[in-house]
């Protein structure tokens, strides 16, 4: 719930209240968080700098130094602090 919060929030993303779920594997239980996001197109053009024709690839130095602006470096901050809600659960 902090992960749709904090996102919500920011407004960084539309995203969908997660729900609960559990599947049987092999007879055992496992629970999962589920829920849906709506990207905008600005991280199309951020994704088309790091992968050309499919394959990943590294940008070069002055490429990145234009993406570390603060709201490009505040996202980054916000997606650690999710992983690491994230991994609270795992």
């Amino acid at each position: 719930m902090f992960v749709f919060k904090l996102f919500s929030d920011l407004d960084k993303c539309k995203m969908t209240m997660p729900s609960l779920s559990s599947i049987i594997v092999k007879g055992k239980t496992y629970q999962y968080l589920q829920f849906s996001t709506k990207s905008f197109k600005e991280w199309n053009k951020i994704y088309n700098i790091f992968y050309k024709d499919g394959v990943k690839v590294i940008p070069g130095n002055k490429i990145i130094e234009n993406l570390l602006t603060p709201s490009f470096a505040e996202l980054i901050d916000i997606w650690e602090m999710a992983v690491e809600q994230v991994k609270e659960y795992i």
